[in-house]
């Protein structure tokens, strides 16, 4: 169904589970106060509790840098050291709950090792022989995301054993191997197929909704992969230290797809070989991961040749694609974003969570995207389109936002079934609705303005020389082309397995801000809200009914309007069931709800991460609060 608000635009078939609120209800109750006996304990004993995993003590950096605002913070399913601080006595006595029941004494007895294994806090207490209490001690037990190059050989093995099970299981096997928590990778393509890919708008990007949506859909592949195996998280990718490699080096930032991430027994790169002109990820760990094809009994949402894909990306190779390239420019002139890029964010006196939206939506991640997915399947147009569109003074990658733009609007019309044809028979294209007054095709400028192109991108371009101009007037068969694109430029994006770690990031970043904003070192106003930008063709504020409409009828489109989705309350399109005694706990949280539910500090969320303020790439590996003191407007 589309339409309608409060994330009715989903249908009821995208009702899942999101999460079991924590794995474990305790996971939802504040840490125990301490019992008086125990206060007195440590007043007389004067002794604290230091716990350590064993990531901390080689990477040296405390979980979340220490700022997680727990008694003791420790981390599921990794070996962890229980110390207490300047006690040289007798043998010690531990009670510790939450463990896996392997606990081993150092001799002394001061110093312990334990796995937790089960998520929530749990009471710690240390005895001493003679039965003198030492100290009772809350630990809380999380999931802790970790950048990937950071994870040791086994723990990341793990991580893309999981991740390729959920590429690899459909979701009737992977209930009944795995269990409920499960979900496969084409059910996440479906559900942001669902949530972007719809005619009217985009539900999930481009406005106040992107990270509550990819947050919580993130949240749902962390429930499957551990459904799979209970140790592992949703790990991310810092980008920022591949951006910082290319920069120090002077290499281009093609130099990052050399490096580790897109090794073959990573996440592999499509190859740039002109005899891999499908731009398939070919070798590796994902050579050759399919998409679903004959999907149109799993989705309402496919491409002409029925594969689970974009309505106007018309590629009918079922296989993962990514490409270097964007209409034959590198990265389409894109860059990975730098810490500075970040940084940036900080620097300003007031701070608000809409702009702070916007900039997460596109300049700290959304170039990574482009940069990804690549466009292409422009033969022969590619040749003049490449130089008509620069003399216009355009970026290549607004091509396909632009495409998309028109048929959002109606006027790019694509075919719906494609069985049979090969692929330069099945192409997206402008009909009756782009003619000039009298049907013949209508000149550059005069479809640039009746379409409304113009006005999106700004008056400006039609002061463009006039044989700028003139040479392009092809525009209409260059942008209503479309051409093909690589799944993470489209709204297939989860297709590919590197969609989950690029996101773990934003929020990450997220996470530092508000505890900055907690502490007072940062100023942030966290009214809802977002701050759109002006000439992306993207963030069109553009809202299309297309309800009713036949034939060569055209949609009744309304701008600048807020997409269904974006709205503080409008409902997020995730469910789940609810433990019967989790007090306050619901099935469904709206956008403002959700966004307070996934505070660092909230004691329901699963997961933390590995590091707040550490960020390797910025100079002197930490990121600064820059405008803390100021007022948020």
């Amino acid at each position: 169904m589309v339409g309608g608000g409060g994330g009715s635009w989903l249908p009821a078939a995208g009702a899942l589970a999101l999460f079991a609120l924590l794995a474990a209800l305790r996971t939802a109750r504040p840490p125990a106060a301490p019992s008086s006996l125990a206060v007195a304990s440590r007043r007389r004993g004067g002794h604290t509790l230091k716990a350590r995993s064993e990531y901390e003590d080689r990477l040296g950096v405390p979980i979340g840098d220490g700022l997680y605002d727990y008694e003791h913070l420790v981390e599921l399913h990794r070996t962890t050291t229980l110390r207490l601080i300047d006690y040289d006595g007798d043998d010690v006595l531990w009670t510790v709950g939450g463990t896996d029941g392997s606990e081993g004494a150092a001799p002394g007895g001061a110093v312990l090792t334990v796995k937790f294994v089960e998520a929530g806090t749990h009471a710690v207490t240390a005895t001493a022989s003679d039965g003198f209490l030492l100290g009772s001690f809350g630990v809380t037990a999380k999931y802790v995301r970790r950048e990937l190059r950071d994870l040791s050989a086994g723990d990341r093995e793990r991580y893309f054993g999981a991740l390729h099970a959920v590429y690899a299981t459909s979701d009737a096997d992977g209930a009944r191997l795995y269990g409920s928590d499960f979900r496969s990778a084409h059910w996440f393509v479906r559900e942001h197929l669902y949530g972007a890919a719809q005619r009217d708008c985009d539900h999930w990007h481009d406005d106040a909704g992107f990270l509550t949506h990819h947050v919580g859909v993130t949240m749902l592949l962390e429930r499957s992969l551990q459904a799979v195996d209970a140790t592992v998280a949703s790990h991310y990718w810092d980008y920022t230290l591949d951006a910082a490699r290319a920069q120090a080096t002077g290499e281009s930032y093609a130099a990052a797809y050399n490096g580790s991430i897109f090794g073959e027994g990573w996440f592999g790169f499509g190859s740039t070989n002109p005899e891999n002109s499908d731009h398939v990820v070919a070798s590796g760990r994902w050579a050759y991961t399919p998409l679903m094809t004959a999907a149109r009994s799993y989705s309402n949402i496919t491409n002409p040749y029925g594969l689970l894909r974009s309505p106007w990306n018309t590629n009918p190779v079922p296989y993962v694609a990514r490409y270097d390239r964007v209409l034959g420019v590198v990265h389409g002139q894109n860059h990975l974003p730098l810490c500075a890029d970040f940084q940036a964010e900080t620097i300003e006196g007031a701070q608000t969570i809409g702009r702070l939206f916007s900039a997460l939506n596109s300049a700290l991640h959304g170039s990574v995207h482009i940069m990804l997915g690549g466009h292409w399947g422009f033969d022969p147009l590619l040749t003049n389109s490449s130089k008509h569109y620069k003399a216009l003074g355009w970026r290549s990658d607004q091509m396909l936002l632009g495409s998309k733009f028109l048929w959002r609007s109606g006027y790019v019309d694509c075919p719906e079934d494609c069985a049979g044809l090969a692929a330069e028979n099945c192409t997206c294209a402008c009909g009756r609705r782009a003619a000039g007054p009298d049907g013949s095709p209508a000149s550059a400028s005069q479809f640039l303005v009746d379409t409304g192109f113009a006005a999106v991108v700004g008056t400006n371009i039609l002061q463009k020389s006039e044989d700028a101009l003139r040479g392009f007037e092809n525009v209409a068969d260059v942008l209503c082309h479309v051409g093909h694109a690589g799944e993470m430029f489209t709204s297939a994006a989860p297709q590919d397995p590197l969609f989950w770690p690029l996101h773990g990031l934003a929020e990450r970043y997220l996470q530092l801000l508000r505890t900055w904003h907690r502490n007072g070192t940062f100023v942030m106003n966290e009214t809802w809200g977002y701050v759109h930008s002006k000439g992306v063709l993207s963030d069109t504020e553009l809202v299309c009914d297309w309800q009713g409409v036949s034939g060569e009828e055209m949609p009744n489109c309304t701008s600048p309007t807020t997409c269904d989705g974006h709205h503080a309350k409008d409902v997020l399109p995730f469910e789940w069931p609810v433990p019967p005694d989790v007090e306050g706990a619901r099935a469904t949280y709206t956008n403002e709800e959700f966004y307070e539910l996934i505070a660092p500090w909230d004691v329901r969320m699963p997961y933390v991460y590995d590091k707040l303020s550490t960020w390797p790439a910025c100079p002197g590996g930490q990121i600064q609060p820059h405008n803390g003191g100021a007022s948020a407007a």
